[in-house]
């Protein structure tokens, strides 16, 4: 939490007493969410906001976490009065404290790193090229329709497993130490640049 609120700008702060079942929202929350400053909330009063594709999901999400007195974390949407949706990342969890048991947490508003991810995406859609993004256990994380095309894999096929699936038997070997040396020193250039494979 101290991570996320050390990053961010404006971070909706929320307490909540289970007993009571009252919320206290610090103004970035409320002006998020839509509510006046002085109004008295509950729990449903936020959830209500949350997308109705998401609400379900998050709902569900939350109690068992509580129930079970584990954090909670999540991204999901929301449309406040306003009616401009919004994505949130939540992370909450229970303290215990001399008056009772609270879920704290905070809110995040990360709708233009949504939007920025979308744009990213599209882009990568669009290429003339296969495109092929891997971490460095060569784990594949991303690839586009024309890797799909090009390969004769699905997404579903590709995410997670290791690049050498792409790459000829008897270049395999070799990969592990190129990738090393890409790590080692990142920087842009053509993987497999002077090899036809």
């Amino acid at each position: 939490l101290m991570e996320l609120a050390t990053n961010a700008g404006e971070l909706g702060l929320w307490s909540r007493d289970l007993a009571k079942g009252e919320v206290w929202a610090n103004p970035p929350l409320r002006t998020l969410f839509g509510f006046s400053q002085h109004e008295s909330l509950q729990l449903n009063d936020l959830l209500v906001y949350i997308h109705p594709d998401d609400r379900t999901r998050v709902a569900y999400d939350v109690e068992n976490a509580q129930l079970a007195g584990m954090p909670f974390e999540g991204e999901f949407r929301i449309i406040p009065p306003d009616g401009r949706e919004r994505w949130v990342v939540a992370r909450g969890k229970t303290v215990s404290e001399a008056r009772g048991m609270r879920r704290v947490g905070v809110v995040l508003d990360i709708t233009e790193r949504k939007r920025a991810e979308e744009r990213f995406r599209l882009a990568v859609e669009a290429s003339p090229n296969a495109i092929v993004m891997f971490d460095e256990q060569a784990k594949i994380l991303l690839v586009n329709a024309l890797t799909q095309e090009l390969f004769g894999y699905s997404r579903e096929e590709l995410i997670g497993e290791s690049v050498e699936i792409l790459v000829p038997e008897r270049f395999r070997a070799g990969l592990p130490a190129h990738q090393a040396a890409f790590f080692a020193a990142p920087q842009a250039r053509a993987m497999g640049a002077g090899r036809d494979l």
